[in-house]
């Protein structure tokens, strides 16, 4: 090492540079950003590290005598002008943690072990942030700058992050809908910056905004559109109807025109290609509500009634297997349902408006026989413990069993298929295709999935009906 120069040497003893940003508890490496040029600018830094000491005392005799080196002198000098300057750079709070350092070197290292303990802390902390942080509720904006203060904090304590790692934190907190212009980056053999990357995601953004907002306009005209009227009180006379989507209409033929209930394959004489629409607003033909002049119209009260279609619907207070009219009174009890007679039991289980139930299309019976047809949301297939309900059956071979709610299997005994007619209008014919005949079931069940590709029907489930439509 080198030895230290003698007072004469020296180009100067003082410090006219003064640290305009003292160090503070986060500042620590733009504080050595300062100070380290000032110092290896004096050729001061032997110093503070590994310093060489002179000795005290040239001699015995001198130590008796207590006169001490000139070398020694000089470096004391210097030393401690140099702990005065570095001292006079530091906050308040950092000189209350290095009390008791008599020369420069102890200062140095007592400032740069406090330092690194910290920053070793400060770095896992950022790195977990970083590697946390997602888009969420953010702008693409604010979400770049996000990670970028952080990789800046971590660049700021001596642990740096590399274009690579900054770029795969970005593509990391996007979400799915990102996917084709993460590809796109990812795909590219040479690194893209910072800047490109986010112009490419906020082209993206704003893609996404566009369509949102086209999609929450489409919501908003569907909304107005079917809007009741309130000047009407019955809630269900809302349910004007539309062409070809009557419950369980037939999939071909005319319009369907309905007239208390009534089922007709002709329009309305006189009254051309809409005669079967009646606007929900102003109660006329030829037109629907979308189309209508007096749709905004808060003040417009209708001179005629609206005439509600019979829609084929579940009561909430009734079996789930029947169909009803749009009144809300209960039909008779001996009323035909639309899979056979309504059944003479008294559920025990109810739908209500105010109790959801997990299993749709449930109903339980005191009776252990029963030869009534429940539509059931949660059957792979059609079955039937009575054997009289199967046509064109042949035997079912095979391990194959009818699990239950209760996880219990039940033989088939054999498949097939059968038909029915709608018992409000029995031109319409439904087929029961895949009919499985298991005698140990309690209950026949009419699978919803398999009763709509069967007959190419869909159905609607809503808080007060169920509609079943082609």
């Amino acid at each position: 090492p080198p030895k230290n120069p003698p007072p004469n040497s020296h180009p100067s003893l003082t410090f006219s540079h003064t640290i305009s940003e003292k160090l503070g508890t986060k500042n620590y490496l733009l504080w050595c950003q300062q100070v380290e040029p000032v110092i290896k600018g004096h050729r001061l830094h032997h110093y503070l590290v590994n310093p060489q000491i002179p000795q005290k005392f040239a001699t015995l005799a001198d130590r008796d005598a207590g006169c001490i080196s000139e070398s020694y002198l000089a470096w004391e000098q210097q030393d401690q002008l140099l702990l005065s300057w570095l001292q006079s750079s530091m906050s308040k709070d950092m000189l209350t943690r290095v009390i008791g350092c008599k020369s420069s070197f102890q200062l140095w290292d007592k400032i740069h072990s406090y330092f690194h303990s910290h920053m070793n802390a400060k770095a896992c902390q950022l790195r977990n942030e970083l590697c946390s942080t997602s888009l969420e509720n953010l702008s693409i904006s604010e979400y770049v700058l996000r990670i970028q203060t952080l990789v800046d904090a971590l660049t700021a304590i001596g642990d740096s992050v590399s274009l690579k790692e900054h770029l795969d934190i970005i593509l990391e907190g996007l979400p799915e809908e990102y996917e084709s212009t993460m590809s796109l980056i990812s795909s590219r053999f040479d690194l893209l910056t910072i800047d490109e990357v986010e112009t490419l995601l906020l082209g993206h953004e704003s893609r996404l905004d566009k369509f949102k907002k086209k999609a929450a306009a489409y919501i908003n005209v569907t909304t107005a559109t079917i809007e009741p009227n309130p000047s009407v009180t019955n809630p269900q006379a809302h349910l004007a109807h539309q062409e070809n989507q009557s419950g369980f209409s037939h999939r071909r033929g005319g319009h369907t025109n309905f007239r208390g209930g009534r089922f007709s394959n002709r329009a309305g004489r006189g009254r051309g290609r809409f005669a079967a629409y009646q606007c929900q607003v102003c109660h006329r033909y030829e037109h629907v509500a979308s189309a209508c002049y007096y749709r905004f119209d808060e003040t417009y009260v209708p001179s005629s009634p609206l005439e509600a279609p019979a829609y084929h619907s579940i009561n909430q207070h009734t079996n789930p297997g029947a169909w009803y009219n749009n009144q809300p009174a209960s039909p008779s009890p001996h009323q035909n349902g639309i899979l056979g007679p309504r059944p003479q039991f008294t559920p025990q289980v109810q739908f209500t408006s105010t109790q959801a139930q997990p299993q749709a299309m449930i109903a339980s019976s005191s009776s252990s026989s029963n030869n009534n047809w429940y539509p059931d949301s949660g059957a792979s297939n059609h079955v039937t413990n009575v054997s009289q309900n199967i046509h064109q059956f042949t035997l079912f071979k095979g391990p194959d069993q009818i699990h239950v709610g209760n996880g219990q299997g039940l033989h088939i005994n054999s498949t097939g298929v059968t038909t029915f007619h709608s018992p409000i209008n029995p031109k319409f014919q439904f087929a029961l295709n895949n009919l499985l005949f298991v005698p140990f079931i309690t209950k026949n069940l009419i699978s919803v999935s398999q009763f709509s590709k069967d007959n190419f029907v869909y159905f609607e489930f809503h808080p007060y009906i169920c509609l079943v439509k082609s």
